[in-house]
């Protein structure tokens, strides 16, 4: 990746995060590092508790729609 592209995602990801925190203001709390540690340990719990795919094949044939059905087409 080139310092062009790298500065641009950066940019990119900084105006991001800048609307998630207009539209959601307790964004803007600083969290520590071992309170990020606990969050995220808990959203893995929960990730692990309830993982709607058997596979990660089977997700990623969700995700590029396998299991999508259109019903204005049928």
């Amino acid at each position: 990746m080139t310092n062009k592209a790298v500065e641009s995602s950066r940019r990119l990801h900084e105006a991001i995060k800048e609307r998630m925190r207009q539209r959601n203001p307790s964004l803007n709390a600083q969290l520590s590092h071992e309170e990020i540690v606990k969050l995220m340990d808990e959203l893995s719990k929960k990730i692990a508790e309830r993982t709607p795919f058997a596979t990660w094949q089977e997700a990623m044939a969700f995700i590029r729609g396998k299991y999508r059905h259109d019903f204005q087409r049928q």
